[in-house]
């Protein structure tokens, strides 16, 4: 299957009478490219598709997007499975949570909404590696932009290299160094698109 690229501000344009911003809908543009790649979503994801995904993952109109609702999605509509990967150096009180209560308060919600989902906490160095993209495997990774807001990039291994779409523009990127750019310090920042991210420890991994 060929990779597939969904901008989440078309969703502000096609939706804006209706009050839908795509600011934040990067975890619905994810989960349509997941799926078509994948071949249970028929088609190239659009705007009218990834609005209506939005709405039943977001936390609240036009808000971030609820993990448990992700998960929920990708197996009740696509038929797919998902795991959480946690990097305990980066998501611990010594990583990103003590650079400001803000993260400590985002944490604390993302640790309520995951109760009961599959989850790996690694607590070693380089805890992310490349066979996590055996098996086919799509990787959804959190990443924090400079503002301290949190957002959804997707990662794939293809043609022998690893393939990054960001929602934000609906950019793709070929990364080779991702994996070790995930295991580097935070604060340690990457291009993607034309954004720049720290990684905040936390991947999503996409399975049939």
């Amino acid at each position: 299957m060929p990779l597939f690229q969904h901008d989440q501000n078309g969703i502000t344009q096609s939706q804006q009478n209706l009050g839908i911003n795509g600011d934040k809908a990067c975890g619905a543009s994810c989960i349509l490219c997941t799926a078509a790649e994948f071949g249970t979503y028929a088609g190239q994801p659009n705007d009218s598709d990834a609005k209506d995904v939005y709405q039943r993952i977001w936390r609240g109109q036009n808000d971030e997007s609820e993990v448990s609702k992700i998960v929920a999605i990708l197996s009740s509509d696509f038929n797919l499975k998902a795991s959480i990967i946690e990097d305990r150096a980066k998501t611990g009180k010594a990583g990103l949570r003590a650079h400001s209560p803000d993260f400590e308060v985002a944490y604390a919600g993302y640790k309520a909404d995951i109760q009961g989902l599959p989850r790996e906490k690694r607590d070693v160095a380089d805890p992310f590696k490349e066979s996590d993209f055996d098996g086919d495997a799509r990787l959804m990774l959190v990443v924090v932009l400079p503002s301290g807001l949190t957002h959804w990039v997707l990662a794939r291994r293809w043609n022998g290299s690893f393939s990054v779409m960001n929602p934000d523009g609906g950019t793709e990127d070929t990364l080779p160094g991702i994996v070790a750019w995930m295991n580097a310090p935070f604060g340690t920042t990457q291009q993607v698109g034309t954004v720049t991210y720290n990684f905040a420890g936390i991947v999503l991994r996409v399975t049939p």
